[in-house]
């Protein structure tokens, strides 16, 4: 089985998916319920992934606020 390729800050292998990390701040633990915010996206390439992560975590930290 080959070793799945490294991915960039957050990003992490959730299977055979990518998977954006989006930490919580400690002062929104509360009312998000969770410490981190984890979205599946819709590709497997790590470039794309790369791609892919900067309008999830734009959009994660809209709704945090």
């Amino acid at each position: 089985m080959p070793s799945p390729k490294k991915l960039g800050t957050h990003l992490e292998w959730h299977g055979n998916h990518i998977r954006v990390v989006n930490r919580v701040p400690p002062s929104m633990v509360a009312k998000v319920g969770k410490t981190k915010l984890k979205e599946v996206l819709s590709t497997v390439d790590p470039l794309e992934a790369g791609r892919e992560k900067v309008d999830r975590i734009a959009s994660g930290e809209a709704e945090k606020t």
